[in-house]
């Protein structure tokens, strides 16, 4: 686990809401992510491929949580 969140968790992380939050979120078999941005993969055009592939590899990377094998992505316009 990276050594920065760790040492933060221990004071973001230590009681309440987030607290709360962060063990549902680790003990989660997936996630569901609701994106704000809208993508289109246009067939007719290559390079929207690898801008989609990105997308939902790693978005915006603060709504993603990259230890959870399967994610759920809906974007903004479906």
């Amino acid at each position: 686990m990276n050594i920065l969140f760790f040492t933060g968790s221990g004071v973001f992380f230590k009681s309440g809401v987030n607290k709360d939050s962060l063990y549902a979120i680790e003990k989660a078999a997936f996630v569901i992510v609701l994106d704000d941005e809208s993508n289109v993969l246009d067939v007719d055009d290559v390079t929207t491929f690898s801008k989609f592939g990105r997308s939902l590899l790693h978005g915006k990377c603060h709504n993603r949580w990259f230890d959870k094998s399967f994610r759920v992505i809906f974007y903004k316009n479906g």
